[in-house]
């Protein structure tokens, strides 16, 4: 059986197998045309279609739109998730020389304190008893035969007096609750000192050493081709 190299298969205009994946990660972006040119002439174009490739060709040993997409479909179904994750690795956003980044948020929300309030009404009067005006008794003393008394002496008393009192003073207590909310927010950010600042750049470096896509033309290529051509 004549081995067959994957440009020779593809036919003279199509959509390439990583713009044809419904569904993937990268399904907005609007290079993927080229991103299919560098798979197809760069990279994988001189292998060896495998026998998953071979079924899917036509008389004329020909991919078709249609069988692309569905030689797109089955790589998806394989892949799919792993190249989500290594997607979304790649969208994110971070501080490379920052491993510790914690918020703690809490709230609080007791019943409430008592609070006590004391009312005053009424008007403030005093009652008083006691000694006002003199009543003053003279008396004396009567000898034999005399036509009225010889004084002798006198005694005062003091008549008490009452002041009415008017409705007096009203102490009312009344009790309620002050409802409150303390809300706190605690952020700790940074380095804890496990992996040095250094290390960390040293592991961000690494990490945009690697392709993404390389990584997917490898992962199509054990669909697609034979690992030896």
């Amino acid at each position: 059986m004549e081995l067959t190299k994957l440009k020779d298969v593809m036919p003279e205009t199509y959509t390439g197998f990583i713009a044809a994946m419904t569904g993937a990660p990268w399904a907005e972006e609007t290079n993927l045309a080229d991103v299919d040119d560098v798979y197809i002439l760069s990279h994988s174009g001189q292998k060896y279609v495998a026998p998953l490739m071979r079924a899917l060709l036509d008389s004329d040993n020909k991919l078709t739109q249609t069988t692309i997409n569905k030689a797109a479909s089955y790589a998806f179904a394989i892949y799919g998730q792993n190249w989500q994750h290594l997607w979304d690795v790649l969208q994110a956003e971070y501080n490379p020389i920052e491993n510790y980044n914690m918020t703690e948020e809490r709230t609080d929300d007791p019943s409430g304190k008592e609070i006590t309030t004391l009312s005053h009404t009424g008007t403030d009067t005093t009652e008083t008893t006691g000694e006002s005006a003199d009543n003053v008794q003279e008396y004396g003393v009567y000898g034999m035969n005399s036509t009225g008394p010889a004084p002798a002496g006198k005694v005062t008393t003091k008549s008490g007096v009452t002041v009415e009192r008017t409705p007096g003073v009203t102490d009312t207590t009344e009790k309620s609750f002050d409802h409150r909310q303390d809300h706190y927010v605690l952020t700790r950010s940074g380095n804890i000192g496990v992996t040095t600042n250094q290390q960390m750049q040293m592991s961000s470096i690494e990490l945009w050493k690697w392709n993404f896509w390389l990584q997917v033309f490898d992962d199509l290529d054990s669909c697609y081709c034979l690992d030896c051509y």
